[in-house]
Parts: C-alpha cells; structure tokens; sequence
C-alpha cells in the first residue's frame, strides 16, 4: 500500500510542476497518465503509445469559439435529452493505443456518466489549430480519430476564420462566411454556421 501511495504521488509531483519532458525516453504506463492532473493552463498532456505529448490549450480569445458551438447545440434536441458538447474531454483510442483531448466532442448523457476515459472516437471532435500544430500532425490525430471509429472532424483555424469538415479521412469540405458546418449526432442533422461559430471572435 505505501508503495502504491508513493508510486501516486510521484507521478503526481511530475505533472503538477510540470517537469516533464517530451524528450525523454521514460514511458509512462496509460493507468499512470489516467492519475495526471496538469496544472498548466497554457498546455494539455495526451498519452501516445506511453510518451506524453504537449498540446497547447486554446488561447483565452478563441474560447468564444467553442462557447459560441455550445450555445447553438443547446437549441436541440439532442442537448434536451443530456448529451452535451463537452470541452478537453479524454477520449481513450485503444486501436492507435492513444488518449487524445481534443478541445471539443460530442458525448451522450450516457457517456459522460459511465465512462472516466470513452473507448471509441465520439461522433463530432472539434479542434482548434494553434501555431504550435504542424501539418503533420494535424493530419496524424484525424487519422487517429477515423482509425477508431466513424466521426465528423471540425478543425477550426481561427486566424483565417476557416472550418475544415472531415466526415471521412478523404472526405473534407471547406466553410467559410456562410457555409454551414454539418454534422450528423445520434441520427439528428447539427448545423452551425461559420458566421456563428466566430460570432464575436476578435483576433
């Protein structure tokens, strides 16, 4: 038991001062990463194949932008019934043996209730581009996402004021302006458009 408590509090110590490297070449076992808490509110940590890997967490301006997501799915049904579009959610992809954060995801009531870490890619992964996010990468986590399941991808680019839809790893429309951004949650049409979803953003 004391051993259990000391193993806790170490990899406790490592994140809360946030003195963990992605360089280093120590791997940290997923029940590990599960116990986490950063208390960075510049950086979010995913789990990749036991290395941890540093995500920026959306700037203070562009929080709008999923406020603005969030109020629009309050008018459905689908928000009626206890499903939400929840923010930073873990969502635990057991075929690439990743635990990703994206910065927005559809989850039924259900979901939220039952699972800690959800098993499967949710139906809508909202995710807002930084600076910090190269080419490579972005493709690497929606491919991540479609491996593990079927989804609908809004990746914002807020600088541009630009939504790539993915509804399939090939399949991608570009919005902007008026465009409507589709996606289909538990069999219900949720649509928003580009307008909206910046409504009130200021770079």
């Amino acid at each position: 038991m004391e051993k259990s408590k000391t193993r806790k509090k170490t990899v406790s110590t490592i994140i809360s001062r946030n003195n963990y490297s992605e360089k280093s070449n120590k791997l940290i076992a997923l029940e590990d990463f599960e116990r986490m808490e950063s208390s960075n509110v510049k950086f979010k940590l995913e789990w990749n194949n036991g290395k941890i890997e540093r995500e920026n967490r959306m700037k203070h301006e562009e929080r709008i932008i999923l406020i603005n997501i969030s109020r629009c799915f309050e008018k459905t049904e689908l928000y009626k019934n206890g499903n939400e579009i929840m923010t930073e959610a873990n969502v635990n992809l057991g075929k690439t043996n990743t635990v990703r954060i994206p910065d927005g995801c559809y989850l039924t009531r259900d979901e939220i209730v039952h699972s800690k870490n959800h098993l499967t890619t949710p139906q809508l992964v909202i995710e807002v581009a930084s600076d910090a996010n190269t080419s490579t990468h972005i493709q690497q986590k929606i491919s991540e996402y479609f491996e593990n399941g079927n989804c609908t991808i809004w990746y914002i680019y807020p600088e541009v004021r630009l939504v790539q839809v993915y509804t399939t790893l090939k399949t991608v429309k570009i919005c902007t302006d008026t465009d409507i951004c589709e996606a289909v949650l538990d069999g219900v049409l949720f649509e928003i458009s580009v307008n909206y979803i910046f409504k009130d953003y200021v770079l």
